[in-house]
């Protein structure tokens, strides 16, 4: 007579996933890469804010370069050379990497440039441009400040 013990298992014994091991298994690789897809749409919305706003920082430069090469020729600051109308820059098409996706909008440029403290000859200046944009419809702005010294 054969009697049927529990207990260990001998050596060697194969066990087979049960159907609730099997479930379980699902549920959390199923829940994992849930969770993975969940990050990509905020990691893609960080990088185009984040190139809106490198944008936003050369087109603030650019036109600080302009107050200063201006200053610098006529040895004033009033009668500042008119601020441009930049497109935001979108990227290329998802569908194509050849054609340029339309610009979400433009970039605003405001100079504020003020005699710099402590001017010893009249001919120093401190510049704040400050350039905005709306990013789903939300307004957001970046500053550049830069010290503009006139040779005349």
């Amino acid at each position: 007579m054969i009697t049927k013990t529990w207990g260990p298992r001998p050596f060697g014994a194969a066990r087979a996933f049960t159907i609730i091991e099997a479930l379980i298994a699902i549920v959390l690789v199923v829940s994992a890469v849930l969770g993975l897809v969940a990050i990509v749409p905020a990691t893609i919305g960080g990088t185009m804010r984040d190139s809106q706003r490198m944008q936003a920082i050369d087109v603030g430069q650019q036109y600080l370069d302009r107050i200063r090469e201006y200053a610098t020729t006529n040895g004033k600051i009033t009668g500042l050379p008119a601020a441009p109308s930049v497109a935001v820059d979108a990227g290329l098409s998802n569908q194509d990497s050849t054609i340029q996706a339309a610009s979400p909008g433009v970039f605003t440029i405001t100079p504020n440039c003020t005699a710099a403290p402590n001017a010893v000859s009249g001919l120093e200046w401190d510049c704040v441009v400050t350039v905005t944009w709306t990013e789903a419809s939300e307004n957001r702005s970046v500053s550049v400040e830069s010290y503009i010294v006139s040779q005349k």
